[in-house]
């Protein structure tokens, strides 16, 4: 699946953002716009909710992150419209 992506951060403050995706899916010849907002607490904790509009696999999700020093570990659950939910676990390292 080919897809060019363009992400919009709308507002970015010291403790919370909101951004924007504008994906266009190549081989299907359809536009996915997406929309969130992710809230920070003290560089520690980020809790996130988004919505993936004109989709079949992904409308509403939500989750949360936890960082220390460089490393981090990110929780997300998705309601899916056709399929079932969806969990994602990422782990990671800022460098």
């Amino acid at each position: 699946m080919r897809k060019i992506s363009v992400l919009l951060v709308i507002l970015s403050f010291l403790f919370c953002g909101t951004g924007m995706d504008l994906p266009f899916l190549v081989n299907e010849q359809k536009l996915t716009p997406a929309v969130g907002f992710e809230y920070n607490w003290r560089e520690m904790v980020q809790g996130r909710i988004g919505y993936k509009f004109n989709s079949d696999d992904t409308g509403f999700a939500l989750g949360m992150g936890f960082t220390y020093q460089r490393y981090f570990i990110d929780y997300a659950f998705g309601l899916a419209s056709k399929l079932e939910n969806f969990h994602r676990v990422s782990l990671g390292v800022r460098f």
